[in-house]
């Protein structure tokens, strides 16, 4: 990777962690389905003439998965715009929630940089472990690639 698209990746990563650390934090460590629901109608009632760059689907599911919760039963499109759309927007809307004091400020930094290490090194685990199953005898292992948060958003940690 170049040095830009590694800052890229860096920052897609960053996004994805403190997205996570946001929603778990809000609905942890119980929830209701229509807890998630009213969040995603709230968000979109605050965007107002804007809801609409947030798709309630996506969003609701990106919520779902990253608390362990059961999936929607609805097709959930596969729009890097929308994932994107949603997941900052749900963060800004919770951090604003949150109303963060410096000292809370730096606790969320810190844990979603925390999150963000771990969930990193699981998926370069899983990948390594990918490869030395599938490589032939002998065989050198292919080099590894990271995936963006977002293509990988259903594999979001548990």
């Amino acid at each position: 990777m170049q040095k830009d698209d590694e800052t890229a990746a860096g920052y897609n990563w960053l996004l994805f962690g403190a997205f996570e650390v946001a929603v778990r934090r809000r609905f942890a460590p119980t929830y209701t389905v229509g807890q998630i629901v009213r969040l995603v109608a709230d968000l979109r009632i605050r965007l107002g003439e804007d809801a609409d760059a947030v798709n309630p689907i996506v969003a609701e599911d990106m919520i779902r998965r990253a608390v362990d919760a059961p999936p929607l039963k609805a097709d959930v499109p596969d729009d890097l715009t929308a994932t994107l759309n949603a997941q900052v927007c749900i963060l800004l809307y919770l951090v604003g929630e949150a109303d963060f004091d410096r000292a809370g400020l730096e606790q969320f930094i810190d844990e979603t940089t925390g999150y963000t290490e771990q969930w990193l090194a699981a998926r370069r685990s899983e990948q390594a472990e990918q490869r030395q199953a599938t490589a032939a005898p002998g065989a050198p292992a292919r080099p590894e690639t990271d995936r963006s948060p977002h293509s990988a958003a259903r594999d979001q940690p548990g």
